[in-house]
C-alpha cells in the first residue's frame, strides 16, 4: 500500500467522520481543513479518493492490533501490582474479621490483576480452609507452589487441607517440606506433630481391629481358656456354671450329642462318678490331655467357624 493511498485512505475516513456526530460542529471544520492538507500534501484529485477505503484502513489497523496486541508499560504493570496489594491487605483483613467469604473474593480480585504472585493463592487457600471447602484448598496451594516452591506458608496450608481431608500422610509430608524452609516456623512444627498423632493413632485403630477378630475366651482348640478361668486359684462349682464360657460349652455339647460321647471314655464317667462321690475336682491337666476332649474341642471350634461364615453377605 503506498503513502499516497494511505492518505486517501485517511482522507475518506475523516470525510465520513464529518457526516456523523461522532465531532462537533467546529470540530468538523477542523477536519475539513486537515483533509485540504492531506490533499495538497500528496497532490491528490478529488476522483481519487475511493469511497469506502476509510472503513479499509479501520479494518486493516483492527487486523493488525489483533496479531500484535499492545504490551502494556512497567508504568501499568506498576499500578496493576498496586491495586493487586491493595486487594490483598482488605482480604487480610477480612480473614482478621472471619469474613472468609469475603477474604476468598478479594484475594480473587488480587490474583486478577496480578496472578505471578504466590501469595495471594497461599492467602486464598487459607481463606478456602476456614470454610471448609479443602479441595479448593489443595488447588491453590499447589499453584502458589508451583510460582514459588519456596513458600513456606504454602506447604502449611497444604498440610491443614490434606489433613482436614483425611490424609494424614501427606499432610505430615507438607509439613515437612515447610519446615526444611522454615525450621522456626511454630505453626507447621504444630502441624507436623498433628500430623504424626493422627497416622500413629490410624495404625493403631489398624491393629486393635485386627486383634478384635480373634475370641478372647478361647484356647488354641476352641475350648475356653482354663488358664485364665482358674488363674486365681481353683474355684468352686458355683463360680464354674456362673461363667458364661462354661455354660456356653455345657449347652453346645448337650445340644450337639457330644456329651453323650464323651461320657462313654471310662476315663470320664470314673472321673464323674469320684466328683459325684465327694473326691473333689479333677486334675484339670490331666483334662486338657484326654483325647475325647481335645476331639470335642475340634468339633466345636470347626462348628463355631462353620456357623459364622454363613452369615457374611455374597
Amino acid at each position: 500500500m503506498s503513502p499516497k493511498n494511505v492518505a486517501t485512505a485517511i482522507i475518506d475516513f475523516l470525510n465520513q467522520a464529518t457526516t456523523t456526530n461522532a465531532v462537533s460542529d467546529e470540530e468538523k471544520e477542523s477536519l475539513e481543513v486537515a483533509v485540504q492538507c492531506i490533499k495538497d500534501s500528496f497532490k491528490i484529485n478529488p476522483s481519487e479518493i475511493v469511497s469506502g477505503s476509510g472503513k479499509r484502513l479501520i479494518d486493516a489497523y483492527d487486523a493488525y492490533e489483533k496479531q500484535h496486541p499492545l504490551e502494556a508499560t512497567s508504568s501499568d504493570t506498576s499500578n496493576l501490582k498496586d491495586e493487586a496489594e491493595k486487594f490483598k491487605a482488605q482480604g487480610n483483613e477480612a480473614i482478621a474479621k472471619k469474613e472468609y467469604q469475603g477474604a476468598v473474593d478479594l484475594y480473587t480480585k488480587a490474583i486478577e490483576l496480578d496472578p505471578t504472585s504466590p501469595v495471594y493463592y497461599s492467602n486464598r487457600a487459607a481463606a478456602y480452609s476456614q470454610l471448609g471447602q479443602y479441595e479448593s484448598a489443595v488447588e491453590d496451594a499447589l499453584t502458589s507452589l508451583s510460582i514459588d516452591p519456596k513458600h513456606s506458608r504454602a506447604y502449611g496450608r497444604l498440610g491443614r487441607a490434606k489433613l482436614s481431608l483425611g490424609d494424614a500422610a501427606a499432610a505430615a509430608d507438607a509439613y515437612a517440606k515447610g519446615l526444611e524452609l522454615d525450621p522456626s516456623n511454630d505453626v507447621l512444627k504444630r502441624g507436623l506433630e498433628a500430623a504424626k498423632n493422627q497416622v500413629n493413632s490410624s495404625s493403631d485403630v489398624e491393629a486393635r481391629g485386627s486383634t478384635a477378630e480373634q475370641p478372647r475366651d478361647a484356647g488354641a482348640g476352641g475350648m475356653p481358656d482354663l488358664s485364665s478361668l482358674f488363674s486365681g486359684g481353683m474355684p468352686d462349682l458355683g463360680s464354674l456354671m456362673s461363667n458364661p464360657a462354661i455354660m456356653n460349652m455345657a449347652q453346645n455339647m448337650m445340644q450337639s450329642g457330644a456329651l453323650n460321647n464323651l461320657m462313654s471314655d471310662p476315663n470320664i464317667a470314673n472321673m464323674a462318678r469320684n466328683f459325684q462321690n465327694g473326691g473333689g475336682m479333677p486334675d484339670l491337666s490331666s483334662l486338657a490331655g484326654n483325647p475325647q476332649l481335645q476331639n470335642l474341642a475340634r468339633n466345636f471350634r470347626n462348628n463355631q467357624n462353620n456357623g459364622d461364615s454363613g452369615n457374611n453377605a455374597p
